[in-house]
């Protein structure tokens, strides 16, 4: 099911897609913010693509803001629509592009070259890199992994703000936990006591939350795919890569 903004009132930010679109077309100060929120929610799928790729961690970062600039530099996000496929699958193939283009040529990665769309934790990145899975999964299986890792921490984030923005982030916190596919009603009592709550009451909120994300989710992944009906199956595909 996809639902429409109009459906949804305000409780979606801009679309992914409408992210590019503003990139691509916007001034030169709105196409930067575009970019900067786009960075934001995927730069660490980049950043370990191209870590499982063989580079080190300072260069990893300068590349993975290279690519970034890059995009608004070779105006390749003009080439960028929803009907030219998954948006996953379009930055993956771009970022290959990129790199091959940039080794190829043997471009020197040029650090403090003022270059920042979004602040990268070096330290947090390798920390959460060198818990990756150390297996024989390729620098693309990384990257679909952590790209499924970043739209459902999104969604996951943009539920929770919809709770605080109506004074109800300690009902989140306590019901998050039931989100889990192998979540168990046998705490709803215990759940309901913390809160001085029924467990009817617990129960409701459960199911109006899981409803509030599967939507979120659905809404999120449809702004990310050509058409509708793939919306499913992408959310299936998400949910394999994390597996």
């Amino acid at each position: 099911m996809t639902i429409s903004s109009e459906d949804t009132g305000d409780i979606f930010p801009d679309s992914r897609w409408t992210l590019v679109h503003r990139a691509q077309k916007g001034d030169e100060e709105a196409a930067h913010a575009a970019l900067n929120e786009l960075c934001k929610i995927y730069w660490y799928p980049i950043y370990a693509y191209i870590r499982r790729s063989g580079k080190q961690p300072e260069e990893a970062e300068d590349l993975t803001q290279g690519y970034f600039a890059s995009l608004l530099d070779r105006d390749y996000l003009a080439k960028a629509t929803p009907e030219r496929g998954k948006l996953r699958a379009f930055l993956l193939t771009d970022l290959k592009f990129y790199l091959s283009n940039h080794w190829r040529h043997g471009q020197a990665v040029r650090r403090g070259s003022g270059i920042t769309f979004v602040p990268i934790d070096t330290e947090w990145a390798e920390d959460h890199y060198t818990h990756e899975p150390a297996n024989l999964e390729t620098p693309a299986e990384l990257f679909d992994r952590k790209w499924a890792v970043a739209v459902l921490g999104n969604v996951l984030e943009q539920v929770r703000e919809k709770y605080v923005a109506k004074d109800r982030e300690l009902l989140f916190t306590e019901l998050k936990p039931f989100l889990s596919w192998n979540a168990g009603e046998e705490s709803y009592a215990e759940v309901g006591a913390r809160l001085g709550r029924d467990v009817n009451y617990v129960k409701v909120n459960v199911q109006r939350l899981r409803k509030l994300y599967r939507e979120t989710l659905e809404f999120v992944v449809s702004q990310t795919v050509t058409c509708p009906a793939e919306v499913r199956e992408e959310i299936r595909y998400l949910a394999s890569a994390v597996c």
